[in-house]
Parts: structure tokens; sequence; C-alpha cells
């Protein structure tokens, strides 16, 4: 959680890691290790971290090369401003009756795990820029956020991207998978209950043009931009002929959820392109978030 406090001023996360990180360069020599030559590696939250720390001059002293797998910290999804962060701490501390204008960061931890994990699940679920917003199914899986405006990501990442005040000479390798949404899309219609429109192990659903367009704009929480974004993603299925074509549609919906989620801020990092795409369902084709991760480690070659 990100507050205005400096006690509980964010990014709580990095700062393990970068503890994590100081005591291998410290110590890795004793494994055979080089000090000097070191790889970071992450994918999903994990990626989102490790480009934050690319960016931070407090922790890119501690390795020379990265790994970045389906994700960064260039998108609002995961990484928000001070302001933005501690307005929705302050909504979540009244949600568990702990009042913000008061101590409600030991309010908070007088409570116990169970009811904390309860909160987060139900308590935040809005976009607190407008308090009768309608819940966004993202959250979910982002209760809170990292934060720029403290001491390891002073300002906004694209900011720091944009001028190149961070190190520039790490090499960085960097991806994403074909169609991200596949993964988030089953979240998403879990939460807004779509009955499998977006699930890929539902082969079949009906779903016109207008109810994709709807969960895009849905979805994003710029209220100027969303309307723009969900007309890009199914203009194309204008006329009759291809308004009914439900795989189409229902692959349009899922990559307007995985680009606002994962794939844009890797994408604005670097350009990819997968050469050995696999497919997973007849109109859901293409591997989702998580799917290279078994061959990362190995499988299926190494079976113990």
């Amino acid at each position: 959680m990100c507050t205005d406090r400096q006690d509980v001023s964010g990014n709580a996360g990095l700062w393990d890691q970068v503890l994590a990180m100081e005591w291998v360069k410290k110590y890795i020599h004793i494994f055979g290790g080089n000090p000097n030559d070191l790889t970071v590696f992450g994918q999903s939250g994990g990626s989102e971290s490790i480009s934050a720390h690319i960016l931070s001059n407090v922790s890119n002293g501690y390795f020379s090369k990265a790994i970045l797998e389906s994700a960064s910290c260039l998108s609002n999804v995961q990484m928000r401003s001070r302001s933005y962060a501690t307005r929705v701490a302050h909504r979540f501390a009244s949600f568990m009756n702990c009042e913000p204008t008061h101590d409600y960061i030991q309010c908070l931890q007088n409570k116990s795990v169970v009811e904390l994990i309860i909160g987060q699940s139900a308590g935040i679920l809005w976009n607190v820029n407008t308090p009768d917003a309608a819940p966004r199914a993202l959250t979910a899986f982002f209760p809170f956020y990292l934060c720029f405006g403290n001491e390891i990501i002073p300002k906004n990442p694209n900011q720091l991207l944009q001028t190149g005040n961070f190190r520039r000479d790490l090499r960085v390798l960097l991806g994403h998978q074909t169609i991200e949404g596949a993964f988030l899309g089953m979240v998403i219609d879990i939460v807004y209950a779509l009955f499998g429109r977006y699930n890929p192990s539902v082969p079949f659903v009906y779903v016109e043009r207008q109810q994709v367009f709807k969960n895009i704009q849905n979805i994003l929480t710029n209220k100027t931009f969303n309307s723009i974004a969900a007309q890009e993603y199914t203009q194309t299925f204008a006329p009759v002929y291809n308004a009914l074509d439900t795989s189409r549609l229902r692959r349009a919906g899922m990559h307007a959820i995985g680009d606002y989620g994962l794939t844009c801020g890797t994408y604005y990092l670097s350009y990819a392109n997968s050469q050995s795409p696999c497919y997973g369902s007849v109109w859901c084709n293409g591997p989702t978030h998580w799917d290279e991760i078994p061959l990362v480690f190995g499988f299926p070659y190494f079976q113990s």
C-alpha cells in the first residue's frame, strides 16, 4: 500500500527485491558467480518490478542484464501516482472502518490477515477518480499499485523513459505473448458474469459487436479514451456479416483487455513478435499470459 506518509511510502516489494539483489551481489562470488555480471528475470508482476528497477537509480546498479516477460510498469494498471494510491488507501481504510483522517495505518495493522484479504477483495474494486464508477475487474488482481513519487521511483516511469534519466548500458531481453488477454479475459468473465464470453475453454458463445464494445468501455478507466478505443477494436465488425463473427469478436475483446493490462507497456519498450505460435483453442489461437513459464524452466525436457 502506498500513502502520503513517510513510514508507508509504498513499493515495499521493490525494496525487498533491492535487499535481495544487494545480498546476491555481495555474496555471489562464494558460489562461483560474477558480482559484476548479474541478470534479473521476471514474468508478469515480476516483469513489472524488473522494469521499475531498470528505471530506478536506487537499484539498477545491482545488475547488468534483465529479462522481462509479459509486463512493464509503464501501464497505469501496474503503476500509479502516489496521490492516486493514497486515495485508494483512504478508500480502503474507510471500508475497513479505519478513519482516514486519524491514524488509519495503526488501525489497519490491528486487523487480522483474513480481514485485510477480504477487505481488499471486496472494498476497492472501483476507480477512485469517480466514486460511483462501476467495478473495474482488473483491480481484483491489482488492489494496490506500485507508485511513483517516492525515493525508489521519483517520477512517472514514462517521463523517466523519455528523459533517459536512468542507467543506459543495461542489456535487456523483453517480450509478450500473442494473446495476453486470454488469461485476463477469464478474470473479466468471472467478475462481470459474462457466461464464458472471454473464456478460452468455452468453444462457442453468442456475442454481438455492441456487447464487446461496451465491455471494452467498462474495462478502460479513461472516460475520454475508452469509447475511442472500443471503436478501434470493434469497427471492423460493423457490417452485418462481420458483426456476428463471434470468434473474431471475442478475440477483439481479449486483445483489448490484454493490451491495456499487459502488452502496451511492454510494446512501448520494444517491438516483439513470436515466430512460434501455438494453438490452445479453435477461436483463441496463440499462447496467453504465463504459458511460457514451464518452458523457461525446462519442461518437458526436465522431468524431475
